[in-house]
């Protein structure tokens, strides 16, 4: 084995398109390239997003979350409460909880609009290990939501404590009538409805497409 870049950071993350963010002694975070060459400088005190799509995400100190390029430039100012990682030129924002979800482009334009009632699913929950760092698998989380929005032209979102799907576009595509959707693909997903008539609790569930049509329905 060759030591390609010598040790001399407090922390570092994986590299992702080229580039991998690691922490100086101050506690500042920066990144390098591949040949261990700081690109970045150490001028983000909260440690940053690993480049996708072109775009890191970054915090300040205020807690709010923005998105940098590979020279530094806040291409998206950091204004939101919440953001997922980019996914082939997308992300989804909100700036705050009562404000409404936003899915934008790499330039920052909004290219559809989800009401303020309803929440995005991203399971991208901070796990640390034991050395005191962020798990890898975390950093390269990407949002359920945002990836079918992406390839499926629609996306499952949380509604209180009910599901639904929504396109693209912002339109309802499935009523939020369903207690548990999930493992939306090539137009089926997993289904769980449930509804209490006549003194009895009734359950339905299977693969369910989305016309709301049980493709396959287990029966209890």
């Amino acid at each position: 084995m060759e030591l390609v870049i010598p040790v001399g950071f407090k922390n570092a993350q994986p590299f992702s398109e080229g580039l991998a963010a690691v922490q100086n002694e101050d506690g500042n975070w920066g990144f390098i390239d591949r040949n261990g060459k700081l690109v970045i400088p150490y001028t983000h005190c909260l440690p940053p997003s690993p480049f996708m799509s072109g775009l890191a995400k970054v915090e300040n100190t205020d807690g709010k979350v923005g998105f940098i390029n590979k020279n530094n430039v806040l291409v998206i100012p950091p204004k939101f409460m919440y953001a997922s990682s980019f996914y082939r030129g997308y992300t989804l924002v909100r700036e705050r909880l009562d404000s409404p979800i936003y899915m934008v482009d790499t330039a920052g334009a909004v290219v559809a609009t989800f009401p303020k009632e309803i929440l995005y699913i991203d399971n991208s929950k901070p796990h640390v290990g034991l050395t005191g760092n962020i798990e890898p698998e975390y950093l390269f989380t990407i949002s359920p939501t945002l990836q079918q929005l992406v390839e499926e032209g629609k996306g499952i979102f949380q509604k209180g404590a009910s599901y639904g799907l929504m396109d693209n576009r912002g339109n309802v595509a499935l009523d939020f009538n369903y207690q548990y959707l999930t493992d939306y693909h090539h137009g089926k997903m997993v289904a769980y409805f449930s509804t209490f008539t006549n003194g009895s609790t009734h359950n339905e569930s299977g693969i369910l497409d989305d016309k709301g049509n049980w493709v396959v329905q287990i029966v209890p």
